[in-house]
């Protein structure tokens, strides 16, 4: 589920926003990075507290 959300999240962001990814799902910590380096955003931080881990993504700025 974290992946559909990021996907529908991060179309409706423009180029250079960063959207903030909460997580507790340890299959995160390869999806997300593996997803960013498919799409070709870029993860800037990843942070993880206990069980809630924390991703810091910057969506690429796509020409026209």
């Amino acid at each position: 589920m974290p992946m559909v959300e990021t996907n529908q999240a991060i179309k409706g962001m423009k180029g250079g926003e960063v959207l903030e990814i909460i997580a507790t799902d340890p299959a995160t910590k390869m999806d997300i990075p593996s997803w960013c380096r498919r799409t070709g955003n870029t993860l800037i931080e990843h942070e993880e507290d206990d069980k809630t881990l924390r991703y810091y993504v910057r969506k690429v700025d796509r020409a026209p």
